[in-house]
């Protein structure tokens, strides 16, 4: 069933299903995606007019600069927090209609990975595009 729905899908995917089959994460990471795709399809239309302004001014006066910019990035601001909303609330009808509410709560941490990380970096960190180790020595403290 869930590949029918995936293979011809509707304006929504198959949240329940993906829920069925392949658990909460998968199932929050798909709804997020479900939010962002749908934000991001508001935002489009204004993203492809200020590119093709800029273009028209850099063609006809030779410079990028011009009015669309900043009322572009306002609305990028605009459209980011709106987008943050509407996640929040998503976010929060899932984890009820699933009782998910504690979701953080049950994960269970990783202590072992944590604590070999931070033994790691405290002897020493790998310097980056070489094979050289360099070992992280305290700072003295001026007394």
């Amino acid at each position: 069933r869930l590949l029918y729905h995936w293979v011809y899908p509707s304006f929504r995917y198959p949240s329940e299903l993906v829920y069925e089959y392949l658990g909460d994460k998968v199932t929050l990471y798909f709804e997020f995606l479900d939010v962002y795709i749908r934000n991001l399809a508001i935002l489009a239309p204004f993203s492809v007019g200020a590119f093709v302004y800029s273009m028209f001014t850099l063609v006809r006066l030779g410079t990028v600069d011009n009015a669309a910019v900043p009322v572009y990035i306002f609305l990028a601001v605009v459209w980011a927090v709106v987008l943050k909303k509407q996640w929040t609330q998503r976010n929060n009808e899932v984890k009820f209609m699933w009782n998910l509410q504690y979701f953080q709560d049950l994960e269970q941490s990783r202590e072992s990975y944590v604590t070999s990380s931070m033994a790691r970096l405290k002897r020493g960190i790998h310097a980056p595009g070489t094979n050289n180790f360099i070992e992280l020595k305290p700072a003295e403290c001026p007394t």
